[in-house]
């Protein structure tokens, strides 16, 4: 077996996420510098994200509705809603109906805060679930 002597070996890992185990041998050290957030993982947030999702659609629905807009009926929404409430959300097919209906907003409802929040959420979900 050949012989490995302790060294200094500078390892820098970014954007990853890492999941790591016990290492077996004995006499096994490390170091860690610099920043370590530790997280209740990805499904916390993905949850917290597809609820704030539901939530500002609800918002949005309301503001359509109060419109009196012919273009697009509350009911859309709705349809956008139900994709995300699923048990197995499809951000891909979120992302579409969201798109579909977006381009339907009255010019009077698109500067909204709602519809800036409703467009972040999408895409941190994708970016959740990629």
């Amino acid at each position: 077996m050949p012989d490995h002597h302790a060294g200094s070996f500078d390892v820098s890992i970014t954007g990853s996420q890492i999941v790591a185990g016990t290492i077996g041998g004995s006499g096994n050290t490390g170091h860690v510098r610099g920043t370590i957030n530790v997280g209740a993982g990805s499904t916390d947030t993905l949850t917290e994200a597809l609820t704030e999702l539901r939530s500002e659609l609800g918002r949005l629905r309301d503001q359509i509705a109060a419109s009196g807009t012919t273009d697009l009926e509350p009911e859309d929404i709705d349809d956008i809603i139900e994709a995300a409430a699923e048990d197995d959300p499809d951000p891909a097919r979120v992302s579409r109906r969201w798109r579909r209906i977006a381009a339907l907003i009255p010019a009077s409802l698109r500067g909204l805060d709602t519809v800036s929040k409703i467009v972040a959420l999408i895409e941190q979900i994708r970016t959740l679930t990629e």
